[in-house]
Parts: structure tokens; sequence; C-alpha cells
């Protein structure tokens, strides 16, 4: 059986359309198919951060904005480097009061006076939660007053949080002589026992 030259013809340009076809319309497509697939991936990848970042991205806005109103707490004596000894029960209740910290006792301690630095150790005794808590040593650390916590101590006497915090605070010497400083906390010591 004899093939004539031009069915032969005929099916060589058939095969070479074929291959054609095959190599220049299904490889690409196949090749674009797997860069779509890849691309994919990186997507879902990406939504996936996305979706687990989220949380985190709307904590560091309630942060941020915890910060700004905590900042925005003004109390006259912030803004002075050393409290007097009359002022130091008013202007911490009114920092424990601001921050959600009502039930608040303050408690000098005068007979830890440093005449000679102008500083002296007074106790917060405060209940609330940890949030609360939180928030007040921030205002703390901000009060330029407090010149450093000592102590915090946590108890649950009843069904709520207790919290003693020990604070050394920075005194103003009214007159001059440090004779003035140490009869300011022995008077600020017998209104407190009346």
């Amino acid at each position: 059986m004899r093939i004539s030259r031009q069915s032969m013809a005929l099916v060589g340009i058939s095969l070479v359309l074929i291959l054609a076809v095959i190599l220049f319309g299904i490889l690409p497509e196949r090749h674009s198919q797997d860069e779509l697939r890849a691309r994919m991936a990186e997507l879902q990848t990406e939504l996936d951060a996305r979706k687990n970042l989220r949380p985190l991205r709307k904590s560091l806005e309630r942060e941020k904005a915890e910060a700004k109103r905590l900042s925005s707490l003004e109390l006259a004596s912030e803004k002075r480097t050393s409290l007097p000894v009359q002022e130091i029960v008013p202007a911490l209740a009114k920092l424990a009061g601001k921050v959600g910290l009502k039930d608040a006792r303050i408690l000098p301690q005068p007979e830890t006076l440093d005449a000679a630095a102008l500083t002296m150790r007074v106790t917060a005794v405060l209940r609330g939660d940890l949030e609360s808590l939180r928030r007040f040593l921030l205002v703390l650390a901000a009060a330029p007053f407090v010149q450093d916590v000592e102590t915090l101590e946590i108890s649950r006497p009843d069904q709520r949080l207790e919290f003693a915090v020990g604070l050394r605070l920075k005194l103003e010497n009214t007159r001059p002589g440090k004779d003035k400083a140490i009869g300011n906390a022995r008077s600020g010591q017998a209104n407190d026992q009346a």
C-alpha cells in the first residue's frame, strides 16, 4: 500500500498544526494557571496574616486611645515636680478616682521623711481590678512628683482585689530650711489621725 505524497503532506501539516496548538496553546495556558495558583496561594497567605493581625491592630488602637486619654488627665499638681504635704492625700485620691479606683485610702508615712532629699513614703491602698491598677500605675509614671514606686502588694480580702502601692513622693519646701517640710509632714499625720 502506497501513500501518496499529498496524503503525507496533509498528515505532516496536521501533525505540525497539532504540535503548534500544544506548544503555543495548551502549555502556556497550563503555565499561566500554575502562576495563578501560586499568586492565589500568596494572596491567601496575606489574607490569613491580615486576619491574624486584625485583633492585634485593634488592641494597639485601644492602647493608643488609652494612652491618649491618660495623657489628657491633667492635674494641676502634675505640672509641678514636687508636692506640698497638705496636697498628698487629695492629689493621689484624685489620680486614683480618674482611673476608676474610687475606694482609695492614702496613708502618708511621716516617719519615712527624708528631710535632706525632701521625700516621703506614702502607701496608697486601692480596691478595684487589674486594668484600673495598670492605668493608675501609668498615671503615676507620668506624675513628676512621684519619685519611685517602691512596693506593690496584691491581696484579696473579699471578692474584690486590694492593692497596696508604696510610693516615694518629692515634697515641696514652702519655707527656707528643712524644718518646714518636717513640720508639714507631722501636721499632715495629725490631720489624718483626726
